[in-house]
């Protein structure tokens, strides 16, 4: 796979990241600049900010002696993020006000027309959840939501693997949301949301499963 030349830091770790979600990188391994600089033909600089990225959300960690060594990341990685998204995500809709409901929940409904249209269902989405967070009001919860969206975004698209004959089903899931939040009934929506990234869970468990398996017969 080559990158394309714009915001190629962000495709690069994306990249990175999503190789090392699905262990074509695994534990221990080392990542070499001049390999991935050719590999994915870009400049060393997009590799070494991917590396820094990468190390801040602790899926590789930079050695004394220079080395870059992934981290690895098993289903219990998997299943403490999206443990950490539901604590981030149903808290901030447990702090919304009736005037961020009333701004956002039409840009709420925006998204889920863009994941009924849209060819790029993961950028819909993570805004979709993004914008979950903005309810609160609170910049520090946000904050901290956005250092995990990268994470968020690549394990969305992994998801998509197995999400899409359910489009309709995840698309409902959303639109179900936006409704309890706009009737203000926030326990029935933070309960919908939980149930709704619980199922995201199993269904990028699976993703990483079918895309690793289908790889290795690849290979075979």
């Amino acid at each position: 796979m080559r990158i394309e030349k714009q915001t190629i830091s962000e495709q690069v770790v994306a990249t990175i990241r999503k190789q090392i979600f699905l262990q074509a990188y695994e534990q221990g391994d080392a990542l070499v600049e001049a390999e991935l600089s050719k590999q994915l033909g870009v400049s060393r600089g997009p590799i070494r900010e991917a590396f820094a990225k990468l190390e801040s959300e602790n899926l590789v960690t930079k050695r004394s002696n220079g080395r870059t060594i992934v981290n690895g990341f098993t289903e219990e990685d998997i299943r403490k993020l999206y443990d950490s998204r539901i604590l981030l995500e149903t808290h901030a809709l447990s702090q919304a006000n009736k005037n961020e409901v009333v701004e956002i929940v039409p840009r709420l409904r925006q998204c889920i027309h863009d994941m009924e249209v849209t060819t790029n269902e993961v950028e819909a989405d993570v805004r979709f959840h993004m914008l979950i967070m903005k309810l609160s009001g609170n910049k520090t919860l946000l904050q901290l939501w956005k250092s995990l969206e990268g994470i968020f975004a690549t394990l969305v698209d992994i998801t998509s693997v197995v999400s899409a004959p359910n489009h309709e089903r995840v698309v409902e899931r959303h639109r179900v949301i936006v409704d309890a939040i706009h009737e203000y009934d926030l326990a029935r929506a933070k309960q919908l949301l939980n149930e709704h990234l619980l199922e995201a869970m199993d269904y990028c468990i699976e993703g990483i499963e079918q895309i690793k398996e289908t790889y290795n017969n690849g290979k075979s």
